[in-house]
């Protein structure tokens, strides 16, 4: 056993770094995810109406989230990601609900839909809530 040579012992593991929350980190990456989220809820009709509000908040975090990265220098990729997911899936939920609307308008009949019948149905509703608010109002004014 004396001719084994000693080994040294292993070196100590390397010290754990601890890193502190990158500024701006969290609202970047919940404008990311808003922004996916709305651009694919966007491509449907008329659902894409209702993807403005998370749209609409990806584009505000997104843009805290990239003042407050570039205060400190960080990394500015999920606030910008969620900047331009928001502004897409916007942009896209008005142009599909209008193309879609616009295309029910004008090939509704052949779907069963009378659109102008519809439309007048509408306007006397409208006009007989309005007559009716009226006659109440001049009522209560005696």
């Amino acid at each position: 056993m004396e001719n084994q040579p000693i080994m040294p012992p292993p070196p100590p593991p390397p010290a754990a770094v601890v890193t502190g929350a990158v500024p701006g980190r969290g609202l970047s990456i919940a404008a990311m995810v808003l922004g996916i989220l709305a651009l694919c809820g966007s491509w449907i009709p008329f659902l894409g109406v209702l993807m403005f509000l998370p749209a609409g908040l990806a584009v505000i975090l997104g843009g805290i989230g990239l003042f407050q990265a570039n205060k400190v220098s960080a990394p500015k990729g999920f606030a910008i990601t969620g900047l331009v997911t928001g502004v897409i899936a916007m942009i896209l939920a008005v142009v599909v609900t209008v193309g879609v609307s616009k295309y029910v308008v004008d090939h509704g009949n052949k779907f069963g839909i009378n659109v102008d019948s519809i439309m007048r149905e509408a306007r006397k509703k409208s006009s007989q809530t309005t007559t009716t608010t009226t006659t109440t109002t001049d009522t209560l004014k005696y």
